[in-house]
């Protein structure tokens, strides 16, 4: 107690009730508020200067001391009202009374208070900042402020949009409240631009409107999604109820990127992917998906496969065949089933068109597995020509004048027309059929055929011409001529005939009329065994004469006058007393085979056996000259003799 602590009665001898008493004591040169303390180091006591304004004695080591701070370890009851200063730590809890403030700031700028069941922090003046992370619902927030109302499991907010968090084990959400006029809003900004994105809802339009770079580029309304600029929007939002809507002043449209494909499906109750656009990025191929099938593809090449089905051109509900191209309905007309593949209808004219350059081909091919050409239609706009193939070959070719058939080699010598080349085959180049016939000559040809053109020999050739018939009552070919101005009357080797015959002879490099005498010009022959008439260069008629009817049993003279009688003018018959002999008539000629039948039922003059009858004639004149010579001469004998 040296130096702290001393008696009163200095000098005086007191008795150990005394020295005892308190009121004896006084402390020995101490400052007011000074404090004396008792150290247990020493025995005795210790002094503590008094402090600061505003500090408080705390313990340090054993001992008291004075402190800026105050560290309260338990609890701390405040009846009356506390101004803190400084820095006020606290290790376990402060216990606040309800409604009871704490008061921050000069001019209590802010202040926390307890209201019943609420927390309140009021900040009446400058800003509220709270330095590191806040946790609601949590001690260990996983950004800037955390709001959990329960844990939505194992689960770590992003590193790159983790300043706010809105956790929950169920429904989570957060609500911008406006007025039923005004609009609520979510804002991006920078540091150029503070609204440079945003996410509005206007309540009394009922749309969210999305903006980028300070524009609006979409607005989701009632009627759907649109996607646009803001002056494509309104006329769209006006004009269009769809669920998705991408417009745009120029270019639009939408963007799938992705390393293995991209897909758009579409869904229902039944099926969530019932169709589908889908990408292959591997193959760089699209597909098209209906009703949960894969319908129709498009390779790298741009090549289309149809999986079936109809791909139809234009708008129509009736769909025929594998594409159908549809202008207008053509009426109640289906596209036959062997031809079905692609249609093209139209109400009016309807077409297909192969457009190519000037100096190009268009083709229309058919194939089969072993031929990608067997048949074809091909058309060259370098000489205007079309072509048809058939059997892997060109069969005809279509020329702008003329048509040219099977092997062409070209024809200087025609204009228009048709030119057939059969190539080195010799049989029928040109075959004339029809339907009713049935002549049954089937060994030659087909019995429904009337007519044939064919070379006479292989590779000599020549023509012949056919006819055939199986009735021997209907001629099997005619030959019909038909002029149509006066008929020429001179029968001399100039005159002219609506018929005529034309024969020549290879001369050279050309053609010339027959000069070697006796040449034959024109024949008949029966079937291909023997000729029967021949006309030669001289204009002499050649005929058959192996015919066993002879006319000697007849009075062939006056066989002679009954043919005259029968067949020339009666008018130009001069009679004479002869003619009262004259047995035969009409029916004699008739029955001679001189006249085919009577004149009046159109009988024709066998010429050849009139030739005989003249011939018979002129034998039996002669016959009768020289009997009528001879007796003549033995009447002169006789008359010489009775002379004599």
């Amino acid at each position: 107690m040296t130096g702290k602590l001393i008696h009163k009665d200095v000098g005086s001898v007191l008795t150990e009730v005394e020295y005892d008493a308190t009121d004896a004591h006084e402390l020995a040169s101490q400052a007011v508020g000074d404090l004396v303390y008792a150290d247990a180091a020493t025995g005795g006591l210790d002094g503590l200067a008094i402090g600061s304004t505003d500090q408080v004695l705390v313990v340090a080591s054993g001992k008291p001391a004075w402190s800026d701070n105050i560290d309260v370890p338990g609890t701390l009851d405040v009846t009356g009202a506390a101004t803190l200063d400084s820095t006020l730590s606290v290790a376990t809890s402060i216990s606040l009374g309800d409604s009871v403030p704490i008061n921050l700031g000069a001019s209590n700028d802010a202040v926390i208070q307890h209201t019943g069941t609420d927390l309140e922090i009021t900040v009446t003046t400058g800003q509220l900042h709270i330095s590191g992370n806040v946790g609601i619902g949590t001690a260990d927030p996983d950004g800037t402020l955390h709001v959990l109302t329960s844990s939505a499991g194992g689960v770590i907010a992003g590193a790159g949009a983790d300043d706010l968090v809105v956790e929950s084990s169920g429904t989570t959400g957060i609500t911008i409240f406006s007025g039923n006029a005004n609009g609520g809003g979510l804002f991006f900004g920078d540091a150029n631009d503070n609204d440079a994105g945003r996410v509005t809802y206007d309540h009394s339009l009922g749309d969210m409107s999305f903006w980028v770079e300070g524009s609006e580029i979409g607005q989701w309304r009632s009627t759907g999604l649109l996607i646009g600029t803001a002056a494509t929007l309104l006329i769209a939002a006006e004009s269009i109820a769809q669920d998705l809507i991408i417009a745009s002043g120029d270019d639009a449209g939408i963007s799938i990127q992705g390393t293995t494909s991209g897909n758009i499906h579409f869904g229902d109750a039944g099926d969530a992917d019932i169709g589908k656009i889908a990408y292959s990025h591997s193959g760089n191929s699209l597909s098209f998906w209906t009703n949960a099938t894969q319908a129709l593809d498009i390779d790298s090449s741009g090549n289309m496969n149809l999986r079936g089905g109809t791909l139809t051109v234009n708008n129509t509900s009736s769909l025929e065949g594998t594409v159908h191209a549809f202008s207008a309905s053509a009426g109640l007309v289906d596209a036959h089933t062997s031809a079905d593949e692609i249609v093209a209808e139209n109400s009016g004219d309807g077409g297909i068109s192969i457009l190519t350059p000037n100096t190009a081909t268009g083709a229309l091919y058919f194939a089969d597995p072993d031929d990608n050409d067997r048949g074809g239609i091909t058309y060259s706009h370098s000489n205007d020509t079309m072509v048809f193939r058939v059997g892997g070959a060109s069969a005809a070719r279509l020329l702008e004048t003329r048509l040219e058939l099977f092997d062409f080699t070209g024809n200087t010598f025609q204009t228009q027309g048709l030119n057939i080349h059969q190539g080195t085959n010799d049989d029928e180049i040109l075959t004339l059929q029809s339907g009713d016939v049935g002549h049954g000559i089937t060994d030659d040809f087909e019995a429904v055929t009337f007519g044939t053109f064919k070379k006479v020999a292989g590779a000599t050739g020549g023509l012949s011409i056919e006819g055939i018939s199986d009735n021997s009552q209907v001629t099997a070919m005619i030959i019909n001529g038909t002029s149509g101005g006066s008929l020429d009357t001179a029968h001399s080797n100039s005159g002219r005939s609506t018929v005529e015959v034309h024969t020549y002879v290879k001369s050279a490099a050309t053609r010339a009329g027959i000069a070697t005498a006796n040449a034959n010009l024109w024949g008949v022959r029966n079937g291909n065994s023997s000729t029967v008439a021949i006309i030669d260069v001289e204009g002499d008629l050649h005929l058959d004469g192996v015919v066993a009817t002879a006319f000697d049993h007849y009075d062939d003279l006056n066989l002679v006058r009954a043919f005259d009688r029968a067949t020339a003018d009666k008018a130009s018959i001069i009679e004479n007393e002869w003619d009262q002999y004259v047995q035969y008539n009409e029916q004699s000629l008739v029955d001679a085979g001189i006249l085919g039948a009577p004149r009046s039922e159109g009988g024709l003059i066998n010429v050849t056996k009139l030739q005989r009858l003249h011939n018979g004639t002129l034998w039996q004149l002669g016959s009768l000259v020289k009997t009528l010579t001879a007796r003549l001469e033995t009447a002169e004998n006789k008359l010489k003799a009775l002379e004599a």
